[in-house]
């Protein structure tokens, strides 16, 4: 169904404010739901960047840069990170940082991981983009939770207690079994005082276990219900 919205929309960055707004908005929900065109586009317009030095236009670089990482190599990461070292704009940094993390390689996310409390790898005002990116992606969330335990009095020191909040929220966004939760139950109980800032994420994580386990069969019900309507009408 959204393959004829890309065909009509494009790749090419031409028209109003609004048309540039409508193209980035499709063709990034057209990549999300695995489009067939988003892997060649982005490679294509991501390659004549790194081997010709075309640049990829502003509005199309928040789809390009992270496709790039997730269908390429470690040639495309070590060129996004090394543009990361170089850029002095603070939002291409941020950019960049996102796309590093969409990586769909386990060694990357780790490597990315580590660089984040190395201020010669990453800087110390990005390193809370990095965390974020790695935790919302889905190959990633488990490195991010191991990454946050392991490294959790580090992160403390050096970023205090209001931005491992935000990270321990953005970790656990996640969680949804009994098994998540006893995990960051059991976790939580060895940080002693530290449980007080915690104590919205084991909430949140509480509300959605108990959410899963009341609707998850309804909302699967009703998902197949439909499919077999639309099944049944094409």
């Amino acid at each position: 169904m959204i393959a004829p919205v890309v065909t009509q929309v494009g790749w090419e960055d031409n028209g109003s404010h609004l048309d540039k707004l409508l193209r980035s908005t499709v063709l990034k929900f057209a990549c999300e739901l695995g489009h067939s065109g988003c892997k060649e586009q982005s490679l294509l317009l991501f390659h004549a960047w790194m081997r010709n030095g075309t640049r990829i236009p502003p509005n199309l670089r928040s789809i390009v840069y992270p496709n790039a990482i997730r269908y390429g190599g470690e040639e495309e990461w070590a060129y996004v990170y090394e543009q990361y070292q170089t850029t002095s704009t603070a939002s291409e940094r941020k950019e960049l940082l996102g796309a590093l993390t969409a990586t769909r390689n386990v060694w990357h996310i780790t490597q990315i991981l580590s660089y984040s409390l190395q201020p010669d790898k990453v800087k110390s005002q990005d390193m809370y983009y990095v965390f974020i990116g790695v935790a919302n992606n889905p190959l990633g969330r488990w490195h991010a939770w191991r990454f946050l335990r392991s490294s959790w009095d580090d992160i403390y020191e050096i970023y205090g207690a209001a931005t491992f909040k935000r990270m321990l929220k953005s970790c656990t966004q996640h969680f949804t079994t009994e098994f998540d939760y006893a995990e960051l139950e059991a976790f939580l109980a060895t940080r002693g005082s530290q449980l007080r800032a915690a104590r919205q994420a084991m909430e949140l994580v509480r509300h959605s276990v108990e959410w899963m386990a009341r609707s998850e069969y309804l909302v699967v019900n009703w998902l197949q219900d439909r499919q077999s309507v639309f099944d049944a009408n094409t």
